[in-house]
């Protein structure tokens, strides 16, 4: 059992130290092409220039925000190897699949309540620590946006 503990916990180190450096990489990129600039400086290329940066800057925002979604769903799957917990549906409380915590390793839910969730079912009980979650991580996203010197895109809409 402890074998298998330990791969768990590697496998989920190893999706964990991924995510990161995907963060980091594309933090990196954007700081690069802010600082890039040249080339023709007429106004009508300038406006094309700013609205294709804006919208590259858009996405690798959302993709940023997802990563920074599934590392927090990392961490907290490895705090639930420790506490033992780990494998565990949090809606109905069965063992999730291993097929799908090779593939999902921060998985909380099995598929049954997954499916039942993601239809609106009113059995699919949302736990009070979801809705933490979610408020955790708009505001990770508005951190983001501060740093990268971009408004929060509430203020862009």
């Amino acid at each position: 059992m402890r074998g298998h503990q330990d791969t768990t916990r590697q496998r989920i180190l190893t999706e964990l130290a991924a995510v990161q450096r995907d963060i980091a990489e594309l933090r990196n990129a954007q700081r690069s092409e802010e600082l890039q600039s040249g080339g023709d400086n007429t106004p009508l290329s300038e406006e094309a220039e700013a609205a294709q940066l804006g919208n590259e800057t858009e996405i690798r925002m959302d993709i940023v925000g997802l990563l920074l979604d599934r590392q927090q769903a990392l961490v907290k799957a490895l705090r639930r190897t420790v506490d033992g917990t780990y494998g565990r549906c949090t809606a109905c409380g069965h063992q999730i699949p291993r097929r799908r915590l090779l593939r999902v390793p921060e998985a909380i839910l099995c598929v049954t309540c997954k499916a039942r969730r993601e239809r609106g079912h009113p059995t699919a009980r949302v736990e009070p620590w979801e809705w933490m979650e979610v408020e955790e991580a708009f505001a990770r996203r508005h951190d983001f946006e501060e740093d990268t010197g971009r408004p929060p895109k509430e203020v862009l809409q």
